[in-house]
């Protein structure tokens, strides 16, 4: 079963052709049938490339 979650915060940050996204989300998963999660931070970069963008970078980091 793939991530469920609901977004609770997102922050861009543009720099040119670089743009930071700061995004807090609750995660639910399920693991060994027993469904887990909670808050979570995410940072994504994303680059302009060629005129398109992509996903460059990502991290998460769970909130406790």
């Amino acid at each position: 079963m793939a991530p469920k979650g609901t977004r609770r915060e997102r922050t861009p940050r543009v720099a040119g052709d670089t743009v930071i996204m700061l995004t807090r989300e609750k995660l639910t998963i399920k693991r060994d049938g027993t469904a887990v999660g909670g808050d979570v931070r995410l940072t994504r970069v994303y680059q302009r490339i060629g005129g398109q963008w992509y996903l460059t970078a990502s991290h998460a980091t769970s909130i406790r």
